[in-house]
């Protein structure tokens, strides 16, 4: 729309400089005849214009700056400034632009006078006494020149679905030939009109000429014997009822957009971002929000950086963290974002099972297990991670694992482990990093607990006997799914459960920080989630097909179940990103020891209320 204004406004200073300077080509061409040159009269028009061009060119940055500030006070902007003017900073820009302006002014104004200038007496005397010829543009047909140019942009712009273009560097930039697109389409229909115009003329002044009163067949006719004067008001009409339609269509469309802008940004009515809440937002906050009047639903989410693969040069892109079935009512999502809607999409990552939790015996003090590594290997420790009631998590360290002979290892259950206390991992640690692992069999029977009676007394009670692989999961290192966990024939004897079966890791050079074992499986083999169509442009990642990612520097096995093109509050032109279930994240990040990084948490808000401002400051 700007461009087709500029258009517009250009050639209606080029038409009003034209007829004041056909009031004047009789002294202009006098002018011409005692020996004045085009240049001097250019120079002539030039000067006379000097005072009403300049005045603007100062005095137009000033007075945009002032009207940008207001708009801070217009209701649209108010919730954001408050009531105060937008702050502005004045730089070279405007006054660049102005001057910009008035020197393309000046030459639009004077353009007509240079042209009449060219002209004799005699020359004046011609055009007066015979039609005017048919215009430059007509004879080497120019309007079907402008026609196909407007065409091949109109082409490229519905090609690329934007104006905005990235060059080989990456760096965005708006493309002027596009934004001139609709101006030269619109300015080539009016020519082709002219083309068809002074035939149409002759037609209806013949018809007028047998059958119209006098007065109707002589305005006929003259127009029929000069129609290109009648040209310029014409092509000037075409433009501006052009431009009519167009801002009509357009503003529309423009609040539209603008509308969908603020909602793709939020999500939700609205939502608080950078929460610090270290380990995740708990279940009573959420509630104490939920009882807030006002807030009719509320979901939470949480934003991070995630990496592609198990090196420091993998491909980076977003992982957004949240709560599908609530994020799923409340959040707003249009039908070309994806192919399915967004309840469907989300159902595909939610992770609705996961393993049943393996409880310690009420009064348990002790936690022990069975053990041995052939081939041995040195500096190899035991850790058993325990999840307490309040959530808190404890890393229990069992010693190191003798050789190829089986032992006993055991260790007390600290104090901040609050009972029931349940079995998240069984982990082994080598103190070495990335691909230096020592690769070696694990095997391992018969988790037990030595319990604290009420009397006083002691015994053990069997944990975890493993006679089957269900709901174990193997974690990722360096060398990705390396770690495999299988059950073995028991050997005689062994342990306080004669069973059938023990287990048994075979790891690899691979360890995450010197770290692999097996947890407590929380979203099966691989973590459900969406990804964006330019996250698989960017990557190697194909849907169905499960990858080590770096998720919050952890290696997280993750299987892509679908593609969107666009997500809300994502960009997915600046490095692709990935939806997950908070909850699946939150459990495997637990069943490792560890919690959400502080300072990421956000809370989406549903509400019916029109002033969010007492609600907003409610919440806070």
């Amino acid at each position: 729309m700007g461009a087709l204004l500029i258009s517009v406004a250009a050639y209606f200073l080029y038409m009003v400089s034209g007829i004041l300077v056909q009031k004047r080509r009789e002294d202009i061409s006098m002018l011409r005849s005692r020996g004045i040159s085009t240049v001097q009269v250019g120079w002539m028009y030039a000067l006379e214009l000097f005072p009403i061009v300049v005045v603007p060119v100062i005095a137009a940055p000033f007075i945009a700056l002032l009207i940008v500030s207001q708009l801070g006070r217009i209701g649209a902007y108010e919730i954001i400034t408050r009531g105060d003017a937008l702050p502005i900073e004045l730089s070279w820009i405007p006054f660049a632009a102005a001057i910009g302006a008035g020197i393309a002014t000046t030459l639009i104004l004077v353009a007509p006078a240079v042209i009449q200038a060219r002209n004799s007496v005699v020359a004046e005397k011609k055009l007066a006494a015979r039609p005017t010829r048919r215009p430059l543009f007509q004879r080497f047909f120019l309007d079907f020149v402008v026609l196909i140019l407007g065409g091949l942009v109109i082409w490229e712009l519905r090609t690329q679905q934007s104006i905005v273009v990235t060059d080989a560097q990456g760096e965005q930039s708006v493309d002027v030939a596009a934004m001139f697109g609709p101006a030269l389409i619109l300015v080539a229909a009016a020519l082709i009109f002219l083309r068809v115009f002074p035939t149409l003329l002759r037609i209806i002044s013949l018809i007028a000429g047998r059958r119209a009163p006098v007065w109707v067949a002589m305005a006929l006719w003259k127009l029929a014997r000069s129609p290109y004067q009648y040209a310029w008001p014409i092509l000037l009409l075409v433009m501006a009822s052009g431009l009519g339609v167009l801002a009509g269509t357009l503003s529309g469309t423009l609040e539209l957009s603008a509308d969908q802008r603020i909602q793709y940004e939020t999500a939700s009515d609205f939502h608080i971002e950078s929460i610090t809440a270290r380990g995740g937002i708990g279940g009573s906050t959420m509630q104490d929000l939920d009882s807030i009047p006002g807030v009719d639903a509320l979901a939470l989410g949480l934003k991070g950086d995630a990496k592609f693969g198990t090196t420091g040069r993998g491909y980076e892109f977003d992982l957004f963290a949240l709560d599908p079935g609530a994020f799923a009512d409340i959040s707003w999502f249009r039908d070309d974002f994806a192919d399915d809607p967004l309840s469907s999409l989300l159902e595909t990552i939610t992770v609705t099972e996961s393993a049943t939790d393996v409880l310690l015996p009420d009064g348990a003090i002790e936690i022990g297990m069975w053990t041995r590594s052939d081939p041995p290997a040195e500096n190899l420790f035991l850790w058993v991670t325990l999840k307490g009631a309040t959530g808190r998590v404890g890393v229990v360290t069992l010693g190191p694992i003798q050789g190829p002979d089986w032992h006993y290892q055991s260790s007390v259950i600290p104090d901040r482990v609050v009972h029931p206390a349940t079995v998240a991992s069984i982990r082994v640690f080598e103190p070495t990093s990335g691909d230096s692992g020592t690769p070696t069999t694990f095997t391992f029977d018969d988790m037990d607990a030595l319990v604290r009676l009420p009397d006083g007394s002691v015994e053990r009670h069997l944990v975890i006997p493993f006679e089957s692989r269900e709901d174990w999961g193997t974690l990722a290192t360096s060398e990705g799914l390396d770690t495999e966990f299988s059950l073995v024939d028991e050997p005689p004897e062994l342990g306080m459960h004669s069973g059938g079966q023990v287990g048994q890791l075979i790891l690899g050079r691979g360890t995450a920080a010197g770290v692999r074992g097996i947890y407590r499986s929380v979203f099966g083999d691989a973590l459900p989630v969406l990804a964006s169509e330019s996250l698989l442009e960017q990557t190697s990642a194909e849907v169905g097909v499960p990858f080590v990612a770096q998720v919050f520097g952890l290696f997280t096995p993750i299987v892509i179940v679908d593609t969107v093109k666009y997500f809300p509050t994502l960009d997915p032109d600046r490095s692709g990103f990935v939806v997950a279930d908070y909850g699946a994240i939150s459990n495997f990040l637990e069943s490792l020891g560890q919690g959400f990084p502080n300072g990421r948490n956000e809370i989406y808000f549903a509400t019916q209320e029109e002033d969010l401002t007492e609600l907003i400051s409610e919440v806070r």
